[in-house]
């Protein structure tokens, strides 16, 4: 049995978490186990600066693989990490942005810590056996941050169990659903605000949900506009199948960041079988054909003309939820991908 021990100072259940460790725990003969949890965070100007963790000294004791996320490795994390080091542990790192160049517009609580991470990286970068991320395009990045050619890319896969066990179909409603979901940006709604408040102001059978927001657009002072708050990614994935969506809208804008991010939500919406629209970043890009099994948009000015397209053609929305579903069945299903994982195990073992 390989013993596989998780360090992170993300919530375990969520996304960030769940979709990069937990298709180890699928494999036979592996086991993973949380070895700390943040007992506190410490804040300055609204920003985290430090954490106090409480550690599973017998996990950490007795693993074989470390796997260590983010930006978990800071000076408040030197006790773990030294102790790690000196047990001669196998060491995963695995980052799915890029947090040590994180601009302003996509500044969040853990800023400070994302950018105080790069220089602990490159110090404990020596001691790290596998290097993993979500996608090409930040691989290449992180290599030249680092000075490290052998980063491995291991996409997001879609965990089925997560998923509600029946998934609604598209079909004509009575209202036509608009849905916007994740944590995503104000700055990135930003995008297609505009085109929402006029699509809400011409039609009066359209309803607009944000789901997993942390703060509220200016939109909620609109009518017709529903707000779910954050919740566990399971329930985060049945609320968005209980509205039964007729279109997702995936803004993003186009900044280096952005295009450094993984095509989650094209896999989550593509499972739950809703077409989506999507901005044309890097992710989506290389995972949308437009027109095909979803569309793409440039620009604020499409957004609204695509949008309006697909409230009027239910026949496509149907066609592109279709494609977009078998595509992710096909490629995307993390039980069909165990390869991946089993490989990396074996090279550490």
């Amino acid at each position: 049995m390989i013993k596989i021990c998780h360090l992170t100072i993300d919530h375990p259940q969520q996304p960030v978490s769940l979709l990069r460790v937990l298709p180890y725990a699928k494999l036979r003969n592996v086991s993973v186990s949380l070895g700390s949890k943040v007992k506190k965070f410490y804040k300055k100007d609204n920003l985290i600066t430090g954490f106090d963790l409480e550690l599973d000294e017998t996990t950490i004791n007795n693993c074989d693989i470390v796997f260590i996320q983010r930006s978990f490795i800071q000076k408040s994390s030197m006790n773990v990490i030294d102790k790690v080091i000196k047990l001669n542990k196998k060491i995963i790192y695995d980052t799915d942005d890029l947090l040590v160049k994180i601009s302003i517009a996509n500044k969040s609580p853990f800023s400070y810590l994302h950018s105080n991470s790069k220089s602990f990286l490159i110090d404990f970068m020596p001691y790290i056996n596998a290097f993993t991320t979500t996608n090409d395009f930040l691989s290449n990045k992180l290599k030249k941050i680092f000075n490290k050619k052998d980063i491995l890319v291991v996409p997001n896969f879609i965990l089925d169990e997560f998923f509600p066990k029946k998934i609604n179909i598209n079909k004509k409603r009575n209202f036509f659903k608009i849905i916007i979901a994740g944590n995503q940006k104000i700055y990135d709604v930003a995008l297609i605000l505009d085109s929402l408040k006029k699509i809400l102001h011409s039609n009066n059978n359209i309803l607009i949900f944000f789901v997993g927001f942390q703060k509220i657009p200016d939109l909620f002072k609109q009518q017709r506009v529903v707000f779910i708050g954050p919740s566990s990614y399971s329930d985060y994935l049945y609320n968005i199948n209980k509205i039964e969506p007729d279109l997702a809208l995936i803004p993003l804008q186009n900044n280096e960041f952005n295009n450094c991010k993984s095509n989650i939500k094209f896999l989550e919406y593509s499972y739950l079988n809703i077409p989506g629209i999507y901005s044309k970043v890097k992710p989506y890009s290389e995972s949308v054909e437009n027109n095909f099994n979803g569309i793409l948009c440039e620009g604020r000015d499409e957004w609204l003309s695509n949008i309006i397209n697909l409230f009027d053609d239910n026949k496509s929305r149907v066609n592109i939820a279709n494609r977009a579903k078998k595509n992710v069945i096909n490629k995307f299903m993390a039980k069909n991908n165990q390869n991946i994982f089993e490989s990396i195990c074996k090279n550490l073992a």
